[in-house]
C-alpha cells in the first residue's frame, strides 16, 4: 500500500510542477522534459540538529528564504512568480527500506526544485556552498526517470507517518510559500547581505 501511495503522490507532485511550469510561468509544456534536464534539482538539506522533526523544517525554511534573498534581493516576495518552485519532504534514515526509527536519528529534508529559466544565469553565479543548493544534483533523465526521483524525495513523508519521531511534524511543503514578517525565516535572514543584481521579469 505504501508503494502504491508513493507512486500516486510522485505522479501528483510532477503533475503539479508541470501545471506551474505551463500556467504560472507561461512556458511550453512540450518542452518540459528538456527544461527539467537543465533546471530541475534534487536537494538534501542536513540541519545537523537533534531538536526534532519540526525544527528540521524550520531551519530549512530559514535557509530557503536566505537563498531567495541571494537571488532576488531583500524583498524576494516581489518576484514570487520567478521563485524556484517545488516540494520539500521530511526524511529519516531507514525510510527507503520502510524501517524508520524512533531513535534520535538526525532528521533531514529532501527537495525537488525547478529554477525559472529567466533566473538561471543569475542562479549560476551564486556560490552554493552553505546554501540549500550545496551538493544539489541536477536531474538526469537517463537515471531511472523523473518519477523515481520524486518518489525517492518523498520516501520519508509517505513511509514515515507511523514511525517518525514527531507524529504532528510537517511532512512536506510546497514552494514558493508566502513568508510574513512574523515568520522565523524572515527574522533570521533580515541582516543577510544580498546581491544587488536584478533578476529579469518575463517580457523584459
Amino acid at each position: 500500500m505504501a508503494k502504491l501511495t508513493k507512486t500516486i503522490m510522485a505522479k501528483t507532485v510532477l503533475d503539479h510542477m508541470r501545471f506551474h511550469y505551463k500556467n504560472v510561468w507561461g512556458l511550453r509544456i512540450e518542452e518540459f522534459d528538456a527544461f527539467a534536464s537543465a533546471n530541475l534539482w534534487f536537494l538534501t538539506f542536513l540541519p545537523g540538529l537533534e531538536e526534532g522533526d519540526e525544527q528540521a523544517f524550520k531551519h530549512y525554511r530559514i535557509s530557503h528564504y536566505a537563498f531567495l534573498k541571494l537571488m532576488f534581493g531583500s524583498k524576494p516576495g516581489r518576484h514570487r512568480n520567478l521563485q524556484p518552485m517545488g516540494y520539500a519532504f521530511l526524511d529519516h534514515e531507514g525510510t527507503r527500506r520502510g524501517r524508520g526509527s524512533r531513535a534520535k536519528l538526525l532528521p533531514h529534508i529532501h527537495a525537488l526544485m525547478m529554477i525559472h529559466p529567466l533566473t538561471r544565469p543569475h542562479f549560476d553565479t551564486i556560490p552554493k556552498e552553505g546554501t540549500i543548493f550545496a551538493g544539489a544534483k541536477l536531474y538526469d533523465p537517463n537515471d531511472k526517470g523523473m518519477q523515481h526521483v520524486a518518489s525517492y524525495a518523498m520516501k520519508g513523508a509517505v513511509n514515515g507517518r507511523g514511525f517518525l519521531g514527531d507524529e504532528d511534524a510537517t511532512a512536506w511543503e510546497i514552494y514558493p510559500r508566502t513568508i510574513s514578517k512574523t515568520d522565523p525565516a524572515f527574522k533570521r535572514t533580515a541582516r543577510i547581505k544580498t546581491s544587488k543584481s536584478k533578476t529579469p521579469t518575463p517580457g523584459q
